[in-house]
């Protein structure tokens, strides 16, 4: 029998996959350990072009687009951790929302575009999780995508791995929330840097401006260079140090 996920009663058909259907909890395992390990490959990958310089290769377009696919990437995994619909689902929403319309003049549109959690609850998010992020990323990415082949033997001992560690690490579900008033919640891991930093600043700096900088100093690789290719890089290096150590500390705390 096939199950649809409800996003008008997201927790319990989460608990309804894992406890009703045949296989479901571990599916549903699978394409979330899968999705983790996609983002931090695709973040790899990025890392890569930076070291040996291929920002160099091609136009400053096609590079831009390249580099703008990595915010989609992190968006389309940070709505699959709303889309639980737990505590940390939902405050991570919650919070989604609030930096969203922290921005002046666009961000009630930027929001409902992206968000719009207090308004349609998460219907607008699970548009954008299942179909809008893919099909833009896939764009932005597909002259690039063209260009590469695929390592088969790779790909298969990935997932074969992947496979393996799901049967025995189910994919993690908070409480419900309900609970959330009376609980210390921490946002996804890889929101963790900004979680802390939004102690220290205001929304807007911390969430927006933040991450937006980093993206801008990436973008602009390849109009720098000689020397003058240092203040990106310095900048891009400054930000990854300092977004660590924020992660760091909000997961001790």
């Amino acid at each position: 029998m096939m199950y649809q996920y409800d996003f008008r009663d997201a927790y319990d058909s989460i608990l309804t996959i894992d406890v009703t259907l045949p296989w479901g909890k571990y599916l549903r395992s699978f394409h979330w350990y899968s999705s983790q390990v996609f983002f931090i490959l695709f973040l790899v990958h990025m890392a890569e072009h930076i070291w040996r310089g291929a920002y160099r290769e091609g136009t400053v377009w096609y590079w831009v687009r390249l580099v703008a696919s990595m915010p989609l990437a992190a968006l389309l995994l940070f709505t699959g951790y709303v889309l639980k619909g737990d505590v940390i689902g939902t405050s991570a929403g919650t919070i989604a929302e609030h930096l969203a319309l922290s921005i002046p003049i666009f961000g009630d549109i930027i929001n409902r575009v992206l968000f719009a959690f207090g308004r349609e609850g998460l219907s607008r998010i699970y548009d954008n999780h299942v179909l809008v992020l893919g099909v833009a990323g896939g764009w932005l990415l597909w002259t690039h995508l063209r260009k590469r082949k695929l390592d088969k033997g790779g790909f298969f001992l990935l997932s074969a791995v992947c496979l393996a560690f799901c049967i025995f690490s189910p994919a993690p579900i908070a409480a419900p929330p309900v609970d959330a008033d009376v609980m210390l919640v921490k946002g996804p891991w890889f929101f963790l840097g900004v979680q802390e930093l939004l102690r220290h600043f205001s929304p807007f700096w911390a969430g927006v401006m933040f991450p937006v900088v980093f993206i801008v100093f990436i973008c602009v690789l390849p109009l720098f260079r000689g020397r003058y290719k240092l203040i990106p890089i310095g900048g891009i290096v400054g930000i990854l140090v300092v977004g660590s150590g924020l992660t760091v500390v909000a997961f001790l705390r």
